[in-house]
């Protein structure tokens, strides 16, 4: 990435959003250091963080996935300007607030309550732990009767987030929700 294309990013105001929902469903503050882990397929978002921050891709041999972490002052500074007030569950904000910004002395945050589909948390929540379905279907039960067809969209996450998910169910229409083996899903017919 080149720097015109890093402060171009930087200036977008839902990146930060964007961020948080990241680190919100795979990432965690330590003192001194955040890490996210990433599946081994989302090789171009932790190039892309690295470019933006610094830090570093640490691969796991035997699993499919790697840890982007970042440890530099300047780099984790950024990253708190950029999320903070935007994290919505309160496991990662309470890390956040605790030892991560005692270190970097950078003020404490607040959780975000404002509605999902005014930023982009809900996407890099769900790049990070999610996954979105489209299912159409189409059905005859008998013989002569009309053709029935169904547009399903399926959104789920693991059952971790269920207090951020039931936000989901602010948005026009209320989705069904069910629990199935690993789970929570949310389906709009």
């Amino acid at each position: 990435m080149t720097q015109k294309q890093v402060k171009y990013i930087l200036k977008q105001s839902d990146f930060g959003h964007f961020l948080a929902g990241l680190i919100d469903a795979d990432g965690y503050f330590r003192r001194g250091e955040l890490a996210i882990t990433l599946d081994k397929y989302d090789l171009s978002m932790g190039l892309a963080l690295k470019s933006l921050f610094g830090g570093r891709c640490r691969f796991y041999k035997k699993r499919r996935a790697f840890n982007y972490e970042l440890n530099t002052r300047a780099g984790l500074l950024r990253v708190a300007e950029l999320t903070k007030d935007k994290f919505r569950l309160s496991k990662r904000l309470a890390q956040f607030n605790s030892d991560f910004r005692m270190g970097l002395n950078f003020p404490a945050s607040a959780l975000d309550l404002s509605p999902l589909a005014n930023n982009a948390w809900l996407a890099g929540f769900s790049f990070g732990d999610g996954s979105l379905q489209i299912k159409l279907s189409i059905r005859r039960t008998l013989r002569n009767a009309p053709v029935r067809t169904q547009l399903m969209l399926q959104f789920s996450c693991e059952p971790s987030c269920e207090q951020l998910l039931n936000l989901v169910l602010v948005l026009e229409e209320a989705p069904t929700k069910e629990q199935c083996k690993r789970k929570l899903q949310f389906r709009w017919f």
